[in-house]
């Protein structure tokens, strides 16, 4: 799969967060300096499926312009798949959709996305991510061989 940077203004949620939570998060990704994960997010629609948290944490919190993200096809069983996370609150990809279409978000950990292919680290130094689309030369890197801005190789494992 290939590493994206989003405009996350372009993003759509569909749950909600704990925002105490997500505040750690940003805490944690200012002092290391480095996005370690990326975004999971749909084709066409931009819901975020995984990294809601991550999302709050570079938009509310720190303010980033954009975000490493993973987009897949949300319709391809192959490659993701949706589930509940609790008990008491079944969940399916329609309403995963409706609810970020609608801004009706659904409760904190109701879904829980699994890919059928490795989301490898991203380690994208945080300051880049406030920058200008230019300063990524429009370019989509392959998160599998590592085919990054040499700037980043030294922080890939």
């Amino acid at each position: 799969m290939k590493l994206q940077f989003l405009e996350l203004s372009t993003l759509q949620q569909h749950e909600h967060i704990d925002v105490p939570a997500a505040r750690k998060l940003a805490r944690q990704i200012l002092a290391e300096g480095i996005v370690r994960q990326p975004l999971l997010v749909a084709q066409g629609s931009h819901v975020i499926l995984d990294g809601h948290h991550r999302f709050h944490a570079l938009h509310a919190v720190l303010k980033t312009r954009y975000a490493p993200c993973v987009i897949v096809d949300y319709s391809d069983t192959a490659q993701i798949d949706v589930a509940p996370w609790r008990t008491d609150f079944p969940v399916s990809r329609a309403d995963v959709l409706h609810a970020a279409e609608t801004k009706k978000l659904l409760p904190i950990k109701s879904s829980r996305h699994s890919a059928h292919f490795q989301i490898d680290p991203c380690d994208v130094p945080l300051d880049e991510l406030g920058q200008s689309y230019s300063a990524f030369d429009g370019r989509v890197y392959e998160s599998s061989n590592r085919n990054l801005p040499a700037a980043w190789q030294g922080e890939q494992r």
